[in-house]
């Protein structure tokens, strides 16, 4: 990781201090701050963020959104835990905050993606595609991923659906 402190200038930076500087990930700022976030991604615990651009969600929507659902179904759904590196030659399914799998291929390659989405390359240094960041890793992805509801949460998010059956299912969660 020395390495890496000498040739980019973000390394000496934590995540948030990468993602709140940078231009481009204003949006995306706005909703970490928004929900705490700013404050994780400052602490010295390992993450890996896919962060996307500006224009590639639609903030307005999110601000309408109530907080668990935005931290749930978007914000655990592009960080993870530990340094995800895009040197490693095999793809990878990540386990994400939210206990998502996701996946992080095209490793090594300019088709680097995760989860379908093109990752862009670090504008700092050329054939690298992560921020090192002193808490971990920052890439910047062309758009989200895709919160994929699992059969409970499609139910459980349903609305018009019996009370005794929504009971009925939400009993499960205790035992």
């Amino acid at each position: 990781h020395e390495r890496d402190r000498a040739a980019d200038p973000a390394a000496d930076k934590t995540l948030w201090e990468n993602i709140s500087s940078n231009d481009q990930l204003s949006d995306f700022a706005s909703v970490l701050e928004r929900i705490g976030y700013d404050e994780v991604l400052s602490a010295s615990r390992t993450y890996t963020v896919w962060a996307p651009v500006n224009g590639s969600f639609n903030l307005d929507s999110l601000n309408q959104v109530s907080d668990e659902k935005v931290e749930k179904e978007f914000l655990k759904n592009l960080i993870a835990d530990f340094a995800h590196r895009e040197n490693d030659p095999n793809d990878t399914v990540i386990y994400m905050l939210n206990e998502k799998l996701l996946k992080f291929s095209n490793k090594n390659t300019a088709r680097l993606s995760f989860d379908a989405q093109k990752v862009l390359p670090n504008a700092n240094m050329a054939n690298v595609y992560n921020y090192p960041s002193t808490n971990g890793l920052l890439y910047i992805v062309s758009s989200p991923s895709v919160f994929r509801y699992n059969g409970y949460e499609y139910i459980a998010e349903m609305t018009g659906v019996a009370d005794s059956f929504i009971k009925y299912v939400k009993h499960f969660e205790n035992i």
